[in-house]
């Protein structure tokens, strides 16, 4: 068996990357990776010729990654190993229970190999081991997250998720709400993914992480300056205790 050892990113389709990356930038606090010629393991140099747009929070190559395409949509999400031994665990136990692995055709700098696979919603997975570090200075933001927290997705089958990515993917349950939401974790944080039982597969939300409440406060005073509306907050989960705040981006 494998084990995850955090969510590491997050990839996302959207018609607009130049508006998407400014607002990440500008509003969310993330640092772009400047564009290099450098490719892939496994996929070809292409200078950013697909477009793509990295960034990133903290000392790793990037927590976001922006894909362009016609729809809105996760491109895919990155799941961290601890090294090249448990993606090859990982391959072997994906086989087992039927999982065919799929070609990564996107450039993706920043790491090397990778595992790409397709929950049973159709959300494409990405399971690597280590992300590329920089010591080149982030950026003067007004606020910064720390990480890429968490992700919640809608499913149309709530058991039939639970089970892949407990069984497959060995993720633990937290918390659960009667038939309609389970929070599911793969180290000692409350939850790294959440699936919501709503009959439909797509992206509820993705979370980044501030450091307390001070930046939260801080976080909002920053939003209200550049007219960007709070949706939902600041409030405080039930499952997991942690403070919050929603607001739309651009994607």
């Amino acid at each position: 068996m494998f084990r995850i050892k955090r969510l590491g990113h997050v990839a996302i389709t959207v018609p607009n990357v130049e508006e998407t990356a400014a607002f990440y930038e500008n509003i969310v606090g993330l640092d772009r990776i400047p564009s290099t010629s450098s490719g892939t393991q496994g996929v070809p140099a292409s200078g950013r010729g697909d477009g793509a747009v990295f960034l990133r929070c903290n000392t790793e190559h990037h927590c976001l990654a922006i894909y362009p395409g016609e729809t809105r949509e996760m491109h895919h999400l990155g799941l961290e190993v601890h090294d090249e031994a448990a993606l090859q665990a990982a391959q072997e136990v994906l086989a087992r229970h039927g999982v065919q692995p799929q070609d990564r055709v996107y450039a993706e700098p920043g790491h090397g190999a990778a595992l790409c696979f397709r929950d049973p919603d159709g959300n494409r997975l990405e399971l690597y081991a280590g992300m590329e570090t920089s010591d080149e200075p982030l950026q003067p933001r007004e606020v910064r997250p720390l990480k890429f927290g968490h992700i919640t997705l809608m499913t149309t089958d709530l058991k039939r998720s639970v089970a892949f990515y407990t069984e497959v993917l060995g993720f633990r349950v937290s918390d659960t709400a009667e038939d309609s939401v389970t929070w599911l974790r793969c180290n000692q944080e409350h939850h790294g993914i959440a699936l919501l039982n709503v009959g439909q597969a797509k992206v509820n939300h993705y979370a980044y992480d501030l450091a307390d409440w001070d930046e939260i406060k801080r976080m909002c005073d920053h939003l209200w300056r550049n007219n960007v509306p709070i949706i939902y907050g600041p409030s405080r989960h039930g499952p997991g205790h942690n403070l919050f705040i929603y607001i739309p981006d651009p994607a």
